[in-house]
């Protein structure tokens, strides 16, 4: 039996009077419970994940960050899409899927921790900013922008990357004459 939040639902007994005849009936041990039904939901714990990274070269991987993704009471797979330039896996040091999603599916409508992995490998000299999207039917969509950089680095460019605060900023210096 199942009925909206808030509705009443009715039992009726009805016995009937048979002279001289007692049945002994009696109700006993009926329980009734009701259920709310919760909403899908999608939960991103940032472990390591970085939100900034900077490569040295063209088809070069930054290190790797990650962060955990779970799910409950989903009807569909949690679908994982990374922006141009940006890789996930499964396993750390593992196999890095260029512009595939990744999809995790769902038992008994839940997703159990997963830990996802994430690199920026740019084919492109240019700067990037894009979104990381985690969705699900039904659920509300969970995002994290992620910005990626090349450091065209030429002959004779130092680079190094410097942190204040959470962020990390590069600094080029070119020498524009041999230095004795």
């Amino acid at each position: 039996i199942s009925w909206a939040n808030g509705q009443q639902l009715y039992l009726r007994w009805t016995d009937i009077n048979d002279g001289g005849n007692d049945d002994a009936l009696a109700i006993d041990g009926v329980t009734f419970s009701a259920f709310a039904s919760a909403d899908p939901s999608i939960s991103i714990t940032s472990t390591t994940l970085a939100t900034e990274y900077v490569t040295a070269a063209l088809n070069t991987a930054t290190a790797t960050s990650s962060f955990t993704v779970s799910g409950s009471n989903l009807a569909e797979a949690i679908t994982i899409q990374a922006p141009s330039g940006f890789q996930l896996s499964l396993t750390e040091g593992g196999a890095f899927a260029p512009q595939d999603p990744l999809v995790l599916t769902p038992t008994g409508g839940n997703v159990s921790t997963t830990t996802v992995y994430v690199r920026y490998m740019p084919s492109s000299l240019t700067e990037f900013t894009g979104t990381l999207a985690l969705t699900s039917a039904g659920a509300i969509d969970q995002n994290i922008t992620l910005h990626g950089e090349v450091a065209a680095l030429g002959a004779g460019d130092l680079a190094f990357v410097a942190f204040q605060g959470s962020t990390p900023d590069l600094f080029i210096i070119t020498a524009l004459a041999d230095i004795p």
